[in-house]
């Protein structure tokens, strides 16, 4: 996703590589730190959990509304 601006309340798809290896859809919902990866680490509520996956694993299907 890099290049793009993801922002939270953005509905996504994302590619878990390390776990399963399939294709979990959910909102975004924080990122790291800046100083600790920033928004290349995208917090992600898919399945009643929250995850942590890297941005180019993550493609957006419905932006978040403006407010």
């Amino acid at each position: 996703m890099r290049g793009s601006v993801l922002k939270i309340g953005d509905l996504v798809e994302c590619f878990r590589q390390c776990t399963d290896r399939r294709v979990v859809r959910g909102m975004v919902v924080g990122f790291n730190e800046k100083g600790e990866g920033g928004k290349e680490f995208v917090h992600v509520l898919c399945e009643g959990e929250v995850h942590v996956f890297m941005d180019f694993d993550i493609k957006v299907i419905n932006p978040g509304k403006k407010g």
